[in-house]
């Protein structure tokens, strides 16, 4: 019994690890890129920030592309606090950047080891560079349950009072780096054509 449930603990650690989609091969960058968003959890919003004097200041947020795993749109949406530094960093300044960056360990790319290691280009980053838009300013609205609570169900329980948003950023250039020889620039109209899966 025991030995089934540690093996059981085992099988689901495992899966977590896994990805939904087939990951696609290195050349493939715009496919890559697309892929990588839509399997993402999280990104890293880099912000001018005003707290400390206009330095860049990474934002760790949740986001999704769609509406379900099965529709992937290659559109960014995150969901903010108005108490969120974030916040008072794009009233002054909407440009940013967000980074994606990929987890997974199911091929060993970005796990540390004699061979690779999250710094390694085949641990595959994204850089998203563009406009913030809101586009909606209603906690819990209909922008956000469409988009961010069916992959964030949390969200729903978060505190009304802290004035949510939804926005999605209105991409002007992305980068690839996902094998060696520096980073690939992704055409951005390519990329809203190209698959994700």
């Amino acid at each position: 019994m025991m030995l089934t449930t540690v093996f059981g603990l085992l099988l689901l650690a495992c899966s977590s690890n896994a990805y939904i989609n087939p990951r696609p091969q290195f050349l493939e960058h715009t496919r890559f890129t697309r892929w990588l968003v839509h399997e993402s959890n999280w990104t890293v919003i880099a912000t001018t920030s005003q707290l400390y004097g206009g330095v860049a200041f990474p934002n760790l947020m949740a986001v999704s592309d769609g509406t379900s795993w099965e529709d992937c749109t290659g559109h960014l949406y995150f969901y903010f606090a108005e108490l969120s530094t974030m916040e008072a960093d794009l009233l002054k300044n909407n440009n940013v950047t967000m980074g994606f960056y990929e987890v997974g360990e199911k091929d060993n790319f970005c796990v540390p080891g004699p061979k690779y290691d999250p710094e390694d280009p085949n641990c595959a980053k994204a850089h998203f560079v563009g406009s913030v838009r809101t586009i909606s300013n209603v906690t819990a609205g209909p922008e956000a349950q469409k988009y961010l609570f069916w992959r964030h169900p949390a969200m729903s329980t978060w505190p009304a009072g802290h004035n949510w948003f939804t926005a999605t950023l209105d991409i002007q250039k992305i980068d690839l780096l996902d094998f060696y020889g520096g980073l690939v620039n992704i055409n951005v109209e390519d990329y809203y054509k190209s698959d994700c899966k």
